[in-house]
């Protein structure tokens, strides 16, 4: 699961933003203590558009198994 065209404007000039970790901040989905869903987000070169998305299938089907429940 990689972006290669701005989702906006469809130019290939991305740039892939580094992820910054601290002990208050993650970039990623907390799925409980330890467990996270990883995400990765670029911008556009060209029009500034941002895109992020979840970086492998085992965490979007944790994704959904979480907050997709039916009730």
């Amino acid at each position: 699961m990689t972006e290669k065209t701005c989702g906006n404007c469809k130019s290939n000039k991305l740039i892939l933003v580094k992820q910054t970790y601290n002990a208050y901040y993650s970039p990623h989905i907390s799925m409980g203590i330890g467990k996270k869903v990883k995400i990765r987000r670029t911008v556009c070169e060209v029009c500034g558009h941002v895109d992020e998305w979840v970086t492998d299938e085992r965490g979007l089907e944790r994704l959904k198994i979480k907050y997709l429940k039916k009730k």
